[in-house]
């Protein structure tokens, strides 16, 4: 089978340039993605009360179900910055509009960063003034710049492509995201950013970008913080020519199954780029009465400082796992739970069996493994991806 070569959908160029907002000009700190057409647009934002500016403008800007332009800068988040934080997205907004040639209603914007920073306006104007539209593209090196420009502790870019058809009409889609800490179920301390040239209603799109950020970015946790910042934004441009989509065909699930591949390998790279992180580990609980019932569970022991300490320990400590599921006002019989190591059984009705302490040990040592806790009182279940706790976490964190 040939490789498919990573590429931009038809119709976007993308890239990311130095404003020096962080002081140092050798840093690409704002990141854009313009779209030659008005696209088809849908987003998610963090459920935190506590909004940022940009977050606040995006949600406002995006009611119309269209957008053509996104400014994306990282060092500072806009956040916590009152009126003047608003006022100063604004004028971003209205010179990415300006120096593109497009409506203002048609930009999105989005920071992350250093809460309770102002954006340095003069910097990122003359940045964005002496270097736009010219510095975007459409080649790998285009994709790179921007996954670079978006990155806070992020150790590495992260984007992925996809390509296949409808009918004869050949579809592309880019996500492209950032993120290593402040990650927690309803998103987190991250952008991410889906291209694609899909011919496609506002209604579908939205939808499909629900359903998968609910099987992806929202079953994630570093460090069960959550973010100010967050965001996730779909543009599709219809510039593939394929027939509109417009209700859930083989097409569409063709597409949702797609878009539901990038948006699970970018939120799994998150965890895998986890400030300080060694290992990836699913946590899976199932044999619950509700999904509301396995999902709070493996939430508990997925945010568990304890649990997450003796997975960077190489510990199978089981101990902490029971510890965490019994702390919870949730209805659970506490002498039927079970415990495995990926298929290894550790407890059964909540007591230690006799499985070699070095078999479990060899599992924990792994990079990704998963431990399963089966409640054993029904028949749904949920999982939640999630890191060690190391060192470096703290040393990231208290700098």
């Amino acid at each position: 089978m040939l490789k498919i070569k990573t590429i931009i959908p038809e119709g976007f160029i993308i890239g990311g340039i130095s404003c020096g907002i962080s002081g140092r000009k050798i840093k690409k700190d704002v990141g854009l993605i313009f779209s030659q057409t008005l696209a088809t647009a849908a987003a998610c934002f963090t459920r935190n009360k506590l909004k940022a500016a940009p977050v606040q403008l995006s949600m406002k800007q995006i009611e119309n179900g269209k957008a053509q332009l996104i400014i994306a800068n990282s060092v500072c988040a806009n956040a916590c910055t009152g009126k003047k934080g608003l006022k100063d997205a604004e004028k971003i907004i209205k010179l990415g509009a300006k120096i593109f040639g497009i409506a203002e209603s048609n930009v999105l914007i989005a920071s992350t960063g250093t809460i309770g920073d102002f954006l340095p306006l003069e910097k990122i104007k003359t940045g964005m003034e002496s270097t736009l539209p010219s510095s975007l593209g459409k080649d790998k090196n285009a994709i790179d710049s921007l996954a670079t420009a978006i990155m806070t502790t992020d150790s590495f870019p992260k984007f992925i492509f996809k390509q296949f058809h409808i009918g004869k009409k050949k579809v592309n889609i880019l996500g492209i995201a950032k993120g290593a800490g402040m990650i927690c179920p309803d998103l987190a301390t991250m952008f991410c950013f889906i291209l694609t040239d899909i011919n496609i209603n506002r209604k579908l799109l939205k939808k499909s970008l629900l359903e998968s950020v609910q099987k992806s970015f929202n079953i994630i946790s570093v460090d069960g913080e959550m973010s100010t910042n967050d965001c996730v934004i779909i543009l599709a441009n219809g510039q593939a020519k394929n027939e509109t989509i417009c209700h859930e065909s083989n097409y569409f699930k063709n597409f949702q199954k797609k878009l539901d591949s990038i948006t699970l390998a970018l939120a799994k790279m998150i965890i895998k780029d986890g400030e300080g992180a060694t290992k990836l580990v699913e946590v899976k609980v199932k044999g619950a009465k509700t999904y509301y019932q396995a999902n709070l569970v493996a939430r508990r022991i997925a945010h568990s400082p304890l649990f997450k300490t003796a997975l960077f320990g190489n510990d199978p400590n089981w101990g902490r796992i029971l510890a965490a599921c019994g702390s919870l006002s949730e209805k659970i019989n506490s002498q039927r739970i079970d415990v495995y190591f990926n298929n290894l059984p550790a407890v059964k009705n909540s007591t230690g069996v006799k499985t070699s302490a070095s078999l479990l040990k060899k599992v924990v040592t792994q990079k990704e493994f998963t431990v399963t806790i089966d409640l054993k009182i029904g028949k749904k279940e949920a999982k939640i991806y999630t890191c060690d706790f190391s060192f470096d976490y703290v040393k990231i964190n208290s700098s």
